[in-house]
């Protein structure tokens, strides 16, 4: 039994969410039919699809796909189309600090809508002790930290990203002058802290 697990980020509000997944789960069928990669003799895999959301304003779209159909009679309803999303308000849990500190998603959540310095250094010594077993997942999470995070909270900054097998971490290269002095501790911060670590 397989259960697919279906990705759809947004950072604002899409009122036809639901029929744009409706349309990427029949496409995805479609495709592993033709690919034989699934057999309809054995019945189609489930599919959960998710929306991570990352704006702060409530979302307002239908979330399932019967809403955005003009009502019909009983008679007709039972023909018409169903698919449901899972919605994951993840900016508005952590705008209203509604997420742990324990877990890997919630403060990878928590610190892409920090606006804090002290905060994020704080979040980013959790997420360093609570990923240290899992070094891909630290790669990964590090490129995110470079190439998404920073690159919005300090556009232009210098970087590099660096692992062996003992360590990983992002190096920066700022130059004082060029950011506020109020940024610097953010700028300067050896990531996830590891400033006297080595390969």
């Amino acid at each position: 039994m397989y259960l697919l697990l279906m990705l759809e980020f947004q950072s604002s509000v899409e009122p036809s969410m639901a029929l744009r997944l409706s349309t990427y789960v029949t496409l995805m069928y479609e495709q592993l039919l033709r690919q034989q990669r699934i057999r309809l003799c054995e019945g189609l895999p489930a599919v959960l699809p998710l929306v991570l959301y990352t704006g702060t304003a409530p979302w307002t779209a239908a979330r399932e796909l019967s809403a955005l159909i003009q009502p019909v009679s009983t008679r007709f309803a039972t023909y018409q189309p169903q698919q449901r999303y899972l919605l994951i308000e993840q900016g508005i849990w952590a705008k209203n600090k509604a997420l742990p500190h324990t877990n890997l998603t919630a403060l990878l959540f928590l610190l892409e809508h920090c606006t804090d310095t002290e905060q994020a250094q704080q979040l980013l010594r959790a997420i360093d002790r609570q990923s240290s077993p899992y070094a891909t997942l630290r790669r990964a999470f590090l490129a995110w930290f470079r190439d998404a995070y920073l690159a919005r909270v300090a556009p232009g900054l210098s970087t590099y990203l660096y692992h062996s097998s003992r360590y990983c971490y992002v190096s920066l290269k700022v130059s004082l002058a060029a950011y506020p002095q109020e940024c610097n501790s953010v700028l300067r911060l050896q990531v996830l802290n590891n400033e006297k670590r080595g390969p």
